[in-house]
Order: structure tokens, then C-alpha cells, then sequence
């Protein structure tokens, strides 16, 4: 039976392909939370979930042929081919490296907005407000 504790915990001991063909038969399940299920839950390192922002880094940094970024939408054969890239790049733990390499991108994009402002980044207004009442309390 397919579903349940037990059956989930199965799929660590297959292959990437057959563990990501089990999840995608779910409904609502997708290839890019396939594989985040796959790779942050079932140990399945190889499983890279693609989306906008990977798909540009491996645009930018892998690239060779142009290829991928002449596409103007990420369809399933690119959502493959980025993957591939990445796993022939990486080997067994690409999705580890890829999640890695997305994460310190991130933050470097959030690092040049705050250059660009030419201020560092603005507390929330929770962190303003007890100030406010701290200061306001102890007058």
C-alpha cells in the first residue's frame, strides 16, 4: 500500500529516479517538491529541486552551449537538463551543493540591495516598537 509512515521511509533505500516517480504519484506533488521531499527528507542527495533562481545560476555559471538560457520559461526537459548539469558537476550530493550554493547566492543578492541603499537593512517594526515602549517605560 502506498502512503504511511513505513512506505515513505522505503523509499530511502531505492534510486532518485523511482523515490522522485513514488512522490510525484501523490496528488498536489510536483517535480520541484518531489524533489525537496526527496532530497531534505529521504536522503536522496541527488535530487536537486530546480526553480527561477537555480535555473539562473546554472544559466550563468554552466551554460556552455546557451541552451538552457535561450528558454523562455522553465519546462520539464530544462527542469531535467539543470538537474543533470548540476549532478554531472557535483555527483551523488549536487542537491546538497545546489541547495548550499542558492542559500550563499541569496544572501549575496540581499548583501548588494543593501550596498545599493547605501544603509543597512531596516529592523521590523516589532524590534521599533519595544524600543519604544522600553524607552517609554523607563522615563
Amino acid at each position: 500500500e502506498k502512503g504511511g509512515k513505513d512506505y515513505l521511509m522505503s523509499l530511502r533505500q531505492v534510486d532518485r529516479a523511482e523515490a522522485k516517480a513514488a512522490l510525484l504519484e501523490f496528488s498536489g506533488v510536483g517535480p520541484k517538491v518531489a524533489d525537496c521531499v526527496a532530497l531534505f527528507c529521504l536522503d536522496q542527495t541527488g535530487c536537486i529541486p530546480v526553480d527561477v533562481h537555480v535555473w539562473r545560476i546554472a544559466c550563468r555559471d554552466y551554460d556552455e552551449d546557451g541552451s538552457r538560457a535561450s528558454a523562455k520559461s522553465l519546462t520539464p526537459s530544462i527542469y531535467e537538463k539543470v538537474g543533470d548539469k548540476f549532478r554531472d558537476r557535483f555527483g551523488d550530493h549536487a542537491g546538497q551543493r545546489t541547495s548550499l550554493r542558492n542559500s550563499c547566492d541569496s544572501l549575496r543578492r540581499s548583501a548588494r540591495r543593501s550596498a545599493r541603499r547605501g544603509r543597512p537593512k531596516r529592523e521590523s517594526a516589532g524590534g521599533r516598537r519595544k524600543k519604544r515602549w522600553r524607552r517609554e517605560t523607563t522615563r
